[in-house]
């Protein structure tokens, strides 16, 4: 028995094929960036609550929370994972407003993937 999980409006494909990115320097630094920039973004600065108080209050927005991983964990994906999967890549370019991959390298990618497998199949026989 096969159950396949999909929307309303997805036609379901009989054919998986599993997608992971080796993120150059330069994406992980494009990751890194945007993270920081989401952090300033989302926690403001402490501000007085009456004028001339000393009390501040400040809001926090938990980013971390919103990515669905802690701190720790995305300086691991930034900084030393080999691979992350393209799926949660995707997740997290969405979320922190920045494009690491294009729709059009991981088509050309695919491409190329399927190209070699064909080749090499043709070849060994």
């Amino acid at each position: 028995m096969t159950t396949t999980l999909t929307s309303p409006n997805t036609k379901t494909l009989n054919v998986l094929i599993g997608a992971r990115v080796r993120l150059t320097q330069d994406q992980r630094n494009k990751l890194k960036a945007a993270y920081r920039d989401a952090l300033e973004r989302h926690n403001p600065s402490a501000t007085a609550i009456l004028p001339g108080s000393t009390v501040k209050s400040s809001t926090s927005y938990n980013l971390n929370q919103s990515l669905g991983i802690d701190s720790y964990l995305f300086a691991d994906i930034a900084n030393s994972r080999e691979s992350i999967s393209l799926p949660s890549l995707l997740t997290l370019s969405q979320k922190l407003d920045v494009e690491i991959i294009s729709k059009e390298e991981v088509l050309e990618a695919c491409t190329s993937y399927v190209e070699y497998v064909w080749n090499k199949i043709e070849n060994d026989v």
